[in-house]
Parts: structure tokens; C-alpha cells; sequence
């Protein structure tokens, strides 16, 4: 991690917190994915541990903010170890919200697909968010946050948050 930390100019300590994954980091290995802390402005692309906003679950979360291509960004995140959402009330499914401060404002909500998971075994939920990114608007600022809310898709209505974060902590 000491040479990857020199080739992206961040400290080995900033390097080493950004990646609680790896259990020692004197010792990675090829095909680990490493998260690099950024400078602000938000520096794309950039990984963000979700945080638990519920107590006593035991759910956890990540997303990856990128550039997807010219004028276009995308978010996709993980939310793993979701219960079943009707935990939360009239609930059927996740969704992740890309939530933007002024002076651009507003909410971008998209559909999580349920994961895979072993018969018992709490769900992964996943998804993808493209949206456009105007020339020369930086719409992504260290305020901006990435949330996963419990949805109903008979009437399109939203939870609670269940795991967010800003953009202020990404790596």
C-alpha cells in the first residue's frame, strides 16, 4: 500500500483507513480492490462505505460514484444483509436515492434488484444510476449523498433511510 499510496499523493494512514477490507496492508494482492481517498472537489471515481442509520440491524453497504462516459455519471451501490423490507412497513423492494444539495438540488430514486443470496440468508440488493453531468456544473459536491430506502412499487412511496453517506467520505 506505501507505493500505490506515493503514486495517488494520499497518506499510507488515509490509504490504510479507506480500505478496512484488507486485513494487513503490507500484504495485498492482484485483483484486490483498493478504495483511494480523494481531495475535494470529489475526485471520480470514488468508493463510499453506506452507514447503518437503523439500529440493531446488521446491514452494510458500499457504492461506487463514477464518470460512465462523456456527460454522463453513474452510481451504483451494494446494500448487503438487507432484511426483507416489509420489516419496515408496506414495503416490497430497495431502492437507492442520489440525493444533490443545492444549487443544483433534488433526488434521483432507482430500482435495486434483489442478489442471489443462500435459502435463509439475509438479501444483497444492487443497482446502477446513470445521470447526466452538464459541462462545467459540478454537481457532485462533497454534500451530495447516497442513500438505500425501503419502497413500496404498487404506489412508488419510500421509507425510512436504511443505510446512507456523503460524498465528503469517499475514497
Amino acid at each position: 500500500m506505501f507505493f500505490i499510496a506515493q503514486i495517488f499523493g494520499v497518506s499510507l494512514q488515509a490509504l490504510i483507513n479507506a480500505n478496512p477490507h484488507i486485513p494487513n496492508p503490507n500484504l495485498i494482492f492482484s485483483g484486490d480492490v483498493l478504495c483511494v481517498p480523494g481531495v475535494p472537489p470529489v475526485q471520480l471515481p470514488c468508493c463510499l462505505i453506506l452507514v447503518r442509520q437503523i439500529p440493531g440491524e446488521l446491514v452494510a453497504g458500499v457504492a461506487l460514484v463514477r464518470l460512465a462516459g462523456e456527460g454522463q455519471g453513474s452510481v451504483s451501490v451494494i446494500g448487503a444483509g438487507l432484511p426483507e423490507p416489509t420489516i419496515f412497513g408496506n414495503f416490497n423492494a430497495y431502492v437507492g436515492v442520489l440525493v444533490l444539495p443545492p444549487p443544483v438540488g433534488g433526488e434521483f430514486v432507482f430500482p435495486l434488484t434483489r442478489v442471489a443470496s443462500p435459502p435463509g440468508d439475509p438479501a444483497s440488493w444492487a443497482g446502477t444510476l446513470f445521470f447526466p453531468v452538464p459541462p462545467g456544473l459540478p454537481i457532485l459536491t462533497e454534500a451530495t449523498e447516497i442513500q438505500i430506502r425501503p419502497f413500496n412499487t404498487a404506489i412508488g412511496a419510500t421509507g425510512s433511510v436504511i443505510l446512507a453517506n456523503t460524498l465528503a467520505r469517499c475514497y
